[in-house]
């Protein structure tokens, strides 16, 4: 696979942009972060959506846009038994209950490699956009591993993301 320049996402974006109709645009910027939770690394990817959109929902419409951002939570591979385990610990019900409280919605899936993650929410403007990634930046994910009362060790950062009612808005 080659990999090219970042600046190229650019120029592509900029040459669809003047094609216009009937190109919806959609695009998305993501960080990964490993979560360890009961001694096993999961991967988590924070997303920010531009989503385009029709008024009409085809492509005849009128085009725009709508943001979204979405945390995923990827498991490595886990057996029945220490999806059970986690389940029990309550680390599935503690990560949904975190994100909720961000204003999250969403739940877990089944997928070939365990229950996976998926949490979204809307946002209402570029001002919005542009505070959700700064604070996708310095989530903590870590939850407690309840099996041994230690915390789950998320990278870059540890302690709680606290925020003032201020930037809720």
């Amino acid at each position: 696979m080659k990999l090219h320049d970042v600046g190229d996402f650019w120029t592509v974006a900029d040459d669809f942009r003047k094609r216009g109709a009937p190109w919806i645009p959609r695009a998305g910027y993501e960080l990964r972060r490993p979560i360890e939770v009961a001694g096993k690394v999961w991967r988590a990817t924070l997303n920010i959506h531009v989503l385009g959109e029709t008024t009409n929902g085809v492509a005849e419409g009128d085009v725009g846009v709508r943001f979204e951002s979405c945390v995923m939570l990827w498991p490595p591979t886990l057996t029945a038994a220490e999806e059970q385990r986690l389940a029990r610990l309550g680390w599935y019900a503690n990560a949904k209950r975190v994100l909720e409280r961000e204003g999250y919605k969403g739940g877990w899936k089944k997928g070939p490699a365990g229950k996976w993650g998926n949490f979204t929410k809307e946002l209402e403007s570029i001002g919005v956009v542009k505070r959700e990634a700064a604070a996708l930046e310095g989530l903590d994910l870590a939850v407690p591993d309840l099996s041994s009362g230690a915390k789950a060790r998320s990278q870059p950062r540890t302690g709680a993301r606290k925020r003032s009612r201020q930037s809720r808005r």
